[in-house]
């Protein structure tokens, strides 16, 4: 007899949007920006203002967000260490005062928050007691990531799947080519397609590459090929309403999908009604 309090062996979490409610690669461009300012850095402080945020504007007109999210970082970080980028963020007092006053704003202050949701850690380490493997997968880049998860002072997350700011001089941008014979032997996950590598990541965690045992929460239309990859999709409390209602009713999920309004909805969908009997 299966003596596990929830069904799931996995779960992955989908990070901006669903981890952190919004798109941390935006804060730290404008901390950057802070920053060259205090260290008298001209060059910098105008090639980030007027030609990375130029070079933005199309993206941003078409709702782009995860490609402009690139764009920032291979422009700003192209002449910033890695360690750099997670240190000033998450070491920085000045970051961590405003970061502080922003989520004290009602209402739009949570969407602005860059921190790991304290509900969504505290049902990550509930699974991770009970057996589940957690894992983090997500096109964002692996040390605003890594930074975020040490900060949230969490163990649960136990693998971390994303991408490096820079690969071996490619610039961010490229990981949104279709095609790419400099790309094809390295792992990135494809923000515009996230279910090309996740079955790999299936297959290097232990879990079942058909799904079977495996939930995944997400927030975007990104997110939604990986839920038909998995037997427990759930949509995330921070996602857009129209997104919502689009999985809800999607006949390919049927009754499969859960529609979060809180992340304390993961354990009761998982737990098993009778697994001490």
């Amino acid at each position: 007899m299966d003596m596990r309090k929830y069904r799931a062996e996995g779960f992955g979490w989908d990070f901006n949007g669903t981890l952190v409610t919004w798109h941390t690669e935006f804060w730290i461009f404008y901390c950057l920006l802070l920053e060259y300012v205090k260290r008298f850095d001209v060059p910098m402080f105008f090639r980030a203002c007027f030609k990375t945020q130029a070079k933005c504007l199309k993206y941003f007109i078409n709702s782009e967000i995860d490609r402009l999210a690139a764009i920032i970082l291979s422009d700003i970080f192209s002449e910033e260490d890695e360690e750099f980028l997670t240190r000033y963020l998450f070491d920085n007092p000045m970051e961590k005062r405003f970061s502080h006053l922003l989520r004290g704003i009602p209402v739009i202050g949570k969407k602005l928050d860059t921190q790991i949701n304290r509900e969504a850690v505290a049902v990550a380490e509930e699974l991770s007691e009970n057996g589940v493997l957690n894992f983090i997968y997500t096109a964002s880049f692996l040390p605003i990531v890594e930074g975020a998860v040490k900060r949230c002072g969490s163990n649960a997350f136990v693998k971390i799947y994303g991408n490096p700011v820079k690969i071996e001089g490619i610039a961010a941008d490229y990981l949104f080519q279709e095609n790419s014979d400099q790309l094809d032997e390295i792992f990135y996950v494809n923000p515009m397609d996230k279910s090309k590598t996740f079955q790999r990541v299936l297959e290097e965690t232990g879990l079942k590459i058909t799904g079977e045992g495996v939930g995944y929460v997400g927030d975007s239309e990104q997110d939604r090929r990986v839920f038909a990859m998995v037997e427990y999709p759930f949509v995330s409390p921070f996602s857009k309403e129209e997104f919502r209602e689009e999985c809800r009713y999607d006949p390919d999920f049927g009754d499969r999908i859960t529609v979060l309004r809180e992340y304390g909805e993961i354990l009761k969908k998982l737990e098993r009604r009778y697994w001490l009997i």
